[in-house]
Formats: structure tokens, sequence, C-alpha cells
């Protein structure tokens, strides 16, 4: 990798090999200008409601939250205000993977005021079950005003939830 300190222009060299023994080389190049810095997602703490506002038109609000190893569930909660908002999830990968309308793992779309709630437990048969690592959460505005929210995102080990045995009655 090298890199040219006047204009701020990193390279770096990726080898890309379709067949064994026959590699594409393509050069990456990413200008920094230095006015516009990365976006920074905030990050929920588990069980502390994080208070905000999205803006009208479809607009989302991006959280990330890092679930432990050995997790046994995390819920997910999302309460408007006044208007009707939506919460979506998805895992995270090496490259971000932020949750959109489109592509998403998990979402809730009540209307109006209900509250969105999200249980995620671990399930070997799926790849999206829960799995350590980091969650991104979304919130989606379905309102033509922006509107107040609270979200919360709280992992659990144990059993987060009640297993029922049922019982068949012939009658």
């Amino acid at each position: 990798s090298s890199s040219s300190a006047a204009s701020d222009v990193y390279k770096r060299q990726i080898q890309n090999g379709i067949e064994i023994g026959t590699p594409n080389n393509v050069e990456l190049s990413v200008s920094f200008d230095g006015s516009t810095p990365a976006p920074v997602i905030p990050l929920l703490s588990s069980g502390i409601p994080q208070s905000d506002q999205v803006p009208q038109g479809g607009d989302f609000k991006v959280y990330r939250f890092d679930v432990p190893q050995g997790a046994s569930g995390a819920q997910f909660e999302l309460s408007p205000m006044l208007g009707n908002v939506n919460l979506y999830l998805r895992k995270g990968t090496s490259f971000g993977a932020v949750p959109t309308e489109s592509e998403f793992d998990y979402r809730s779309m009540r209307s109006a005021l209900n509250p969105e709630t999200i249980l995620v437990v671990p399930d070997a048969g799926s790849a999206r079950g829960l799995t350590a690592g980091t969650w991104y959460v979304g919130v989606q505005n379905s309102d033509a005003n922006a509107q107040n929210y609270e979200v919360t995102a709280t992992s659990f080990s144990g059993v987060p939830y009640t297993v029922i045995e049922l019982s068949l009655i012939h009658i």
C-alpha cells in the first residue's frame, strides 16, 4: 500500500483469482477530502433506552448492538411517541450490512402508535438465528412528519422466554 501525503490518496492492490494460477489484479483508490467524516453508528447498551428522532419521508436512523458470546436471546423494542415508525434488524458482516427497506433479516411494521418488538434466539437450522457479534438496528419513519421514538436492545443469558408444554387431548 502506498500513500501520497499531498493529496491524501491511499492505494491498495487486491488480488482476486477466478481460477488457481490466473489472478486478476484490481486497484482500489479511496480519497478522503477531510471535510466529510465517515458516519458514526451509535452503539446501543443492553437494556438502556435511547431516545431520538427520525426525519420524515421514509428516512432511517441506524444503531448497532453487540450481542455477547453465549447470549440465549436478544430483544429489540421500538416505542413511537406520536407517529408510525418501523423496526428493522440485520446481522452485521465484515462489510457492515446496515438494514434497508429491501435488505434486512427481521422487521416489524405495526401500524400507528403500537410498540414494535422483535425477539431473536439462536436457531441452528437458520442462517438468521441469533449469533454473537454486531447487529444493526434500523428505525424507519413511515409517517409524513418527523417522529420521536425510543429504541432499546437487550441481550439475555438463560432462557429469555417461557416454554409452555402442550399436550393433545382426544375428545
